[in-house]
């Protein structure tokens, strides 16, 4: 069978019917990534051996509280708040036309407030002590704030080798959702609310229970840190 674009070229047709016309991407199965509560931790606690000043912690506030990498790393001191275990994301990194990075509107496009494990209050705590409100919570030793890119090569995929965790897929971003997932199952339905979060089966995230039940966030935490400390202790 002649190819359309030859029709054209022979003047058998006055226009190429396919011209404009984009295929559809070849749709590529990723296998999902499940990582355990001590997986997280030895990778934090591999993190750490690296970089002892941030990563650690990092490496465990994007497991638990689940936001992308650049909205944790755009996150400022004035964000924090530890008396009621909220953080706010308002904005993210993102790369300019030059590749850049620059700050942006984080991704959902609107202010929310998410749930800080109490675990994690006095790493964060911590690693926010003596820094201005205006200040970068993760600021690295060097520069004004994370470069993600860096960060990514000289940490991450350290800590992820020496755990033995040299997962296909498993990036910064695309583990961070399965973190969450693999901690959030829950079988009731969705408008039973977090108190069937402890007969864990269908894939919530804390950001989901943000929206529906945001008075709620303090218990879904705690059922969190509860499931955590059970395989830990």
């Amino acid at each position: 069978m002649l190819r359309y674009t030859v029709a054209p070229k022979r003047r058998w047709l006055t226009i190429d019917p396919l011209s404009g016309i984009t295929l559809p991407r070849k749709q590529v199965t990723v296998e999902q990534i499940y990582l355990t509560y001590a997986k997280v931790e030895n990778l934090a606690e591999e993190a750490d051996k690296i970089d002892p000043a941030i990563s650690s912690t990092l490496v465990r506030f994007l497991a638990y509280v689940g936001p992308r990498i650049g909205e944790a790393t755009a996150l400022r001191v004035s964000d924090m708040d530890f008396e009621k275990r909220r953080a706010s994301v308002l904005r993210t990194w993102k790369e300019d036309d030059k590749g850049k990075p620059v700050l942006g509107s984080s991704k959902t496009w609107e202010r929310r407030r998410v749930a800080i494990p109490r675990f994690l209050v006095v790493p964060l705590k911590r690693v926010c002590s003596g820094l201005p409100p205006d200040a970068f919570v993760f600021l690295p030793k060097r520069g004004e704030h994370i470069n993600i890119k860096n960060w990514y090569n000289r940490i991450w995929v350290k800590a992820v080798a020496r755990n033995g965790l040299e997962l296909p897929g498993l990036t910064i971003h695309k583990s961070r959702p399965h973190f969450r997932i693999s901690i959030h199952r829950c079988r009731g339905r969705r408008e039973n609310g977090p108190k069937h979060l402890k007969s864990c089966g269908c894939q919530h995230t804390l950001n989901v229970y943000a929206s529906l039940w945001p008075e709620r966030l303090d218990e879904v935490a705690e059922i969190m840190e509860q499931q955590r400390d059970r395989p830990l202790n």
